[in-house]
């Protein structure tokens, strides 16, 4: 399940850390962080939701320009630590690469 952050949302990119917790989303403006959650319904089967965090800081690198593609690549963080990430951008119609470091919440 995924509840994208508005309406208008149109997402072209998704990207997760290796542990396969922590995502990183785009459309052409915007980016967007999420962690995988599991819930339990009652019957005790297992549904998985991407619940969006927080969306991406500024990233001057990307000013003006339209997103392509998202990797996130996130460094080993330890338990109960918020993990520390870059997500690399594709963009100026696929010519450019962008890094913007961002703290995971």
């Amino acid at each position: 399940y995924v509840q994208w952050p508005s309406q208008r949302f149109q997402p072209r990119g998704l990207s997760s850390d290796p542990t396969g917790t922590y995502f990183a989303m785009s459309d052409e403006f915007d980016i967007f962080f999420a962690t995988l959650r599991e819930d339990k319904t009652l019957d005790d089967n297992t549904t998985w939701r991407l619940d969006i965090t927080q969306p991406a800081p500024h990233c001057p690198a990307l000013e003006g320009q339209a997103n392509r593609d998202v990797a996130l690549m996130c460094a080993d963080a330890q338990p109960q630590e918020k993990p520390d990430c870059s997500v690399m951008v594709l963009h100026a119609r696929g010519r450019r690469v962008a890094a913007c470091h961002v703290r995971l919440s």
